[in-house]
C-alpha cells in the first residue's frame, strides 16, 4: 500500500520538467535578498540548480556540495579557482571531486553556511516539502547543524520550473526541513516557516548505514573524541530517511 508520499510523488512524476526556464531561475535567485547576503551555500547537485551553481561561483561565493547518496560526505568549491570553461564539469557529481576539497569533520564547524537550495517535487504555501524519497536533504541539513556548519538562521530556498508543483498544502514529519523561500517561474516567494534541523537520532540509525556514510561517521567519531553526546536525539528522525 502506497503511503500518501508515494502517490504524491507519483502524481508529480507525471509533470513536466522545464529546462529552458533553469537560467531564468537562476537568474532571478540573484535578484534575493538572501542570496547577496551569502558568503557560503549549500546546493543539492540536481540538474535544475546546475546554472545556480555556476552563477554562485562567479559571484564569488563559496559552493558546499554533497557526494552521491553523501557517501563521501561534503565537497567545498573555491570561487576564482576553477578555470571559466570547466564550471559545468565542475558543479557536477563527476566532477565534483576533481575540482572540489573534501570537508571533513574538522572542516565544517564554523564555515556559517547562509543558504541552503534545494529542488522539490512539490512545495506547499506553509513552507512543506516534497522531495524524492531519499532523505538526503534532510540528512544533510541534520549532518550540517551537528556539526556547527550553519550560520545563525539560513535561510532554505527550493527551485521548481514548474508552478504546478506549488500546492495548498503536503504531508509532512517531523524530520522534514521546512522551505521559507520558493524560486518559481512567476518569481520567488517568502514562506512562513522558519528553518528548522532534524536532530541525528542515532538510536534508530543502523551501524552499517553510519559507517557508510562519511559525515555520519565523522560526526560519532569526532563527539567521541571530545566526549560529548553526538546530538540530542529525538525519536524518529532521520532515522529513516524519509522525505
Amino acid at each position: 500500500m502506497f503511503t500518501a508520499k508515494e502517490s504524491l510523488r507519483q502524481a508529480m512524476a507525471d509533470i513536466p520538467a522545464n529546462p529552458a526556464l533553469h537560467g531564468r531561475l537562476a537568474q532571478e535567485l540573484r535578484r534575493l535578498t538572501g542570496y547577496n547576503r551569502a558568503a557560503t551555500l549549500f546546493i543539492t547537485p540536481a540538474p535544475i540548480l546546475s546554472q545556480i551553481r555556476i552563477n554562485a561561483l562567479i559571484d564569488g561565493k563559496r559552493v558546499i556540495m554533497p557526494t552521491a547518496g553523501l557517501r563521501e560526505g561534503f565537497y567545498i568549491l573555491t570561487p576564482y579557482t576553477i578555470p571559466f570553461t570547466k564550471l559545468t564539469l565542475a558543479v557536477s557529481l563527476k566532477g565534483l571531486t576533481s575540482f572540489g576539497r573534501r570537508l571533513h569533520y574538522a572542516d565544517l564547524e564554523g564555515l556559517k553556511i547562509d543558504l541552503l537550495i534545494t529542488e522539490a517535487l512539490a512545495v506547499s504555501k506553509k513552507g512543506e516539502r516534497l522531495g524524492g524519497g531519499d532523505g538526503f536533504f534532510d540528512l544533510s541539513c541534520a549532518a550540517l547543524s551537528a556539526s556547527h556548519a550553519l550560520n545563525v538562521n539560513p535561510e532554505v530556498c527550493a527551485v521548481i520550473d514548474n508552478e504546478a508543483r506549488f500546492v495548498e498544502t503536503l504531508p509532512s514529519v517531523s524530520w522534514d526541513v521546512p522551505i521559507n523561500m520558493l524560486l518559481k517561474p512567476s518569481g520567488s516567494q517568502a514562506l512562513s516557516q522558519g528553518f528548522q534541523a532534524p536532530d541525528l537520532d542515532w538510536q534508530h540509525i543502523p551501524a552499517k548505514r553510519i559507517k557508510r556514510l562519511a559525515p555520519l561517521w565523522d560526526i560519532k567519531k569526532g563527539a567521541k573524541h571530545q566526549n560529548q553526546p553526538p546530538a540530542n536525539p529525538k525519536p524518529a528522525a532521520v532515522a529513516r530517511c524519509r522525505e
